[in-house]
């Protein structure tokens, strides 16, 4: 509970540093929802659940109010899912900071980019299946989290991506190694360059020329 950088619980209370001293932990099952019904599911999901420890990390605040089903699903283990495929970029979204991806997505889609998204769902056992997908098709890749920087899922990314033969060139966003402080959640997003606008501006960074869609 209270995963990521907190808003109005203060400096003392952000939940940065699980994903880091977790993936260390042998069999741990490590996994964010993009929003409640994925929520939803990961819960059910874990609770049948045997071979080892799950952590779910989910952050402070309201519900989306999205329609959710009036029954739950299994979700496959280390599996993430495609939001959209796209050229050149990819995002890599951990947790519900990938809502921003989806904004920024939509908004540049208007405008004639082709950014990929994929909400991984899991930062241990990582989806290799879909790395390697993205690994063929992408250039530039993204990992985004609402979480220290420093060993992380976008560390575990480049774990894999040292191990391949080629890769894209890798660029990890998260929370910097250092105490953030008081502030709401979307005020501490941006102020340490994990909000829409600091997104938006890396992905338009690494994108060569406008592709317009067609």
């Amino acid at each position: 509970d209270r995963a990521g950088v907190v808003g109005a619980d203060g400096p003392t209370h952000h939940g940065v540093y699980d994903i880091s001293y977790l993936r260390s932990i042998p069999h741990v099952v490590i996994s964010s929802p993009l929003n409640e019904q994925e929520l939803r599911d990961m819960m059910f999901t874990a609770s049948q659940y045997e071979e080892a420890a799950w952590a779910i990390r989910y952050p402070r605040g309201a519900s989306t109010g999205m329609q959710l089903r009036d029954h739950f699903e299994t979700i496959p283990v280390g599996k993430g899912q495609v939001i959209r495929e796209g050229e050149h970029v990819a995002v890599l979204s951990f947790g519900p900071i990938g809502k921003y991806v989806i904004e920024v997505s939509d908004d540049l889609g208007e405008q004639g980019y082709r950014i990929g998204h994929y909400d991984m769902r899991f930062a241990k056992p990582l989806d290799t299946s879909l790395l390697d997908h993205i690994i063929a098709n992408y250039d530039e890749v993204i990992t985004l989290e609402d979480a220290s920087v420093l060993g992380g899922f976008g560390s575990a990314v480049a774990e894999y991506f040292a191990a391949q033969d080629k890769a894209p060139k890798l660029h990890m966003m998260g929370l910097p190694d250092r105490i953030i402080e008081h502030g709401t959640q979307r005020e501490l997003h941006d102020e340490v360059g994990i909000g829409p606008k600091a997104l938006k501006e890396k992905i338009l960074s690494l994108v060569p020329i406008v592709k317009q869609l067609s």
